[in-house]
């Protein structure tokens, strides 16, 4: 597979999208040459940082944060639509990787939102590169939306959380998309864990925050214990698994990498390491099964 282009579509799924980083490490390692990126949400931020050849940088950062650093990074509002704006958090990565405009992209890239006034998709494929993912990365009632000439713009996953018709593909590519809302049971992995001093005590503060992480995660509790925040974002979870099955069933991929849903919460991005490596994970075991495939359509020729 050598050299052979990839049509490589990211999905939506919170911090379980930087799982995405670990799968195009494995691509590259494999000798294929990605040659144009659709993304939604986080799928949006990864492929935007990669198309700028500042994937390592924004990986070594990534993985470096800790409970109380993700916490920093939300800069919360009353003002509503939502309680967290974002520009600290994407300041904080456009520091990293610098200003850019996609047309001027070594490959075709898109940024896929949602205008809620219009009903209708979005797409990215020139102008300022954090403007889009601001845009793309807009979760309803948890990020502020983006108001920009009468548009009311939030989260591509509203519509399309796998984009992979806005992706293009050609007949030389390979279709390869990365579904980070999949119903699977989470992969198991190994990574060098740091005990965080910040975190790692019993006190009040620490109980607060590790349950702020973990508060849209399923649990066994009963149904009247379920708050909020966890109900709106299972609802947005149901919405995204529909319409990513719909998407998959319309457009079959030759290589559909699945992470679970369940591997994390929406802002546990101290979990970084460990999600990379599941995202490694799941893709050579996507791929496994994708060469099989292969050598048996040979066979039965």
């Amino acid at each position: 597979m050598k050299g052979q282009k990839v049509c490589l579509v990211l999905g939506s799924g919170g911090a379980r999208g930087v799982s995405q980083i670990g799968v195009i490490e494995e691509l590259e390692k494999k000798g294929f040459v990605i040659s144009r990126i659709a993304g939604c949400s986080m799928g949006a931020l990864i492929g935007g940082v990669y198309c700028v050849d500042h994937l390592q940088t924004y990986k070594n950062w990534i993985i470096n944060l800790e409970k109380r650093d993700v916490f920093k990074l939300l800069d919360f509002t009353l003002s509503g639509g939502g309680f967290v704006r974002g520009d600290r958090v994407l300041g904080a990565i456009e520091e990293l990787v610098g200003s850019h405009k996609i047309e001027n992209f070594k490959i075709p890239f898109t940024a896929v939102a949602t205008d809620v006034n219009a009903q209708q998709e979005i797409y990215f494929n020139s102008g300022d590169l954090f403007k889009a993912i601001r845009a793309s990365i807009a979760i309803p009632t948890i990020f502020t939306p983006v108001i920009e000439n009468g548009k009311v713009l939030l989260d591509g996953g509203l519509l399309n959380p796998l984009p992979i018709a806005v992706a293009n593909r050609q007949p030389d590519e390979l279709l390869v998309v990365v579904n980070v809302n999949a119903s699977s049971t989470p992969l198991k992995v190994a990574v060098s864990e740091t005990a965080d001093p910040q975190v790692k005590g019993k006190g009040l503060w620490d109980s607060w925050l590790s349950s702020f992480f973990t508060m849209d995660m399923h649990s066994n509790e009963s149904n009247e214990k379920i708050g909020m925040f966890g109900l709106l974002n299972r609802s947005f979870e149901l919405i995204q698994d529909r319409l990513s099955q719909l998407m998959l069933e319309t457009h079959k991929p030759d290589l559909l990498i699945n992470v679970s849903r369940n591997s994390c919460g929406s802002f546990e991005f101290y979990r970084a390491a460990e999600l990379i490596e599941v995202g490694k994970l799941s893709f050579n075991l996507a791929y496994s099964d994708y060469l099989k495939k292969l050598e048996s359509n040979l066979v039965s020729k």
